[in-house]
């Protein structure tokens, strides 16, 4: 059996929802040796505005642009397990629950350009979003 060859990884999360803002997104990436051991970490933690309390803010900070694209790049490795969280960081405008629908979020991995891995998830807006432990490896 051929040992995966090593390579970084590019791992996406993209979004335009427009009060994505609402959300702090945390993206940890741990790269593996040929032989499966862990061998790098990478992260990346995006907080918008502070988590706590009974924070209702009412629109994102000045400098906030969109669409919000937060990118991290693994350092050279056999393959990667990727880690997402996304938590509120304030809550909807309202409580009714109906009125505020999953939104997308899509999260691309890809190596010298080339796609690894392409998924479209959903967020919660009350609960959020966790991705654990997502393999990606590249195509030998």
């Amino acid at each position: 059996m051929p040992m995966p060859a090593k390579t970084k990884y590019t791992v996406e999360l993209l979004c335009d929802y427009p009060e994505w803002w609402r959300y702090n997104v945390y993206i940890m990436a741990v790269g593996f040796d040929e032989e499966g051991g862990a061998a790098t970490f990478n992260n990346l933690t995006d907080k918008v505005y502070e988590t706590g309390g009974t924070a209702r803010h009412a629109a994102p900070p000045d400098d906030y642009a969109m669409p919000r694209i937060l990118r991290i790049e693994t350092q050279e490795c056999a393959f990667a397990d990727i880690y997402i969280y996304v938590v509120a960081n304030a809550f909807p405008a309202t409580a009714v629950i109906g009125e505020w629908p999953p939104f997308p979020v899509e999260l691309r991995v890809s190596t010298d350009g080339t796609a690894v891995s392409e998924h479209v998830y959903e967020v919660n807006q009350w609960g959020g979003l966790t991705v654990a432990g997502l393999r990606v490896e590249a195509k030998k």
